[in-house]
């Protein structure tokens, strides 16, 4: 009995590895329409993470230039309000930084009239320089009655975000 419950064990296993070694031939790796199928897979996914790395690269293209634009506007303020003569005059001297051209007198001594065209040209030539199709205007609204506050200067930095044609603007607006 010992013997037959071994030769019964015997063949049972040699069953079980034949059943087995069939089934390791039939799945014996991945097949070529399953390598194909993971790699489209992943370049989408790669094509995915592409597109979406190029455009956080926009974004922070366009968040720098914005600053630019704010620190430019923040420069011609400041220098509006180191210049206090200039605006106490006819207060026009900064609203045609636009036009402005270099007054040549920044190596003698200039007046304060030459100073608010020396400013507008420069902060101007900087804007320009640094801000794709940078440009910036500057406007006074004088004070309403005499005696009363200072006017009030509104401070425009335009540029070129993408390169478009569509120009976006900054816009600031202080009491010197």
């Amino acid at each position: 009995m010992l013997t037959h419950t071994a030769a019964t064990l015997k063949t049972q296993w040699q069953s079980l590895h034949l059943q087995h070694k069939d089934r390791a031939v039939n799945e014996d790796g991945f097949s070529l329409l399953e390598s194909l199928i993971a790699l489209v897979v992943f370049s989408v996914g790669f094509l995915a993470l592409t597109a979406l790395m190029m455009k956080s690269y926009q974004q922070s293209q366009s968040a720098y230039l914005r600053s630019l634009a704010t620190e430019q506007a923040y420069d011609i303020a400041d220098r509006i309000r180191a210049n206090p003569a200039a605006t106490t005059i006819a207060s026009s001297d900064y609203h045609q930084a636009h036009n402005a051209s270099d007054p040549g007198c920044i190596d003698t001594s200039c007046t304060p009239k030459q100073m608010a065209e020396y400013d507008g040209w420069a902060w101007n030539k900087i804007n320009n320089d640094v801000l794709p199709v940078g440009s910036g205007s500057i406007e006074y609204t004088p004070a309403p009655a005499v005696g009363s506050a200072p006017g009030r200067f509104t401070v425009k930095v335009n540029w070129d975000d993408a390169r478009t044609g569509n120009l976006l603007t900054f816009t600031t607006e202080f009491v010197p």
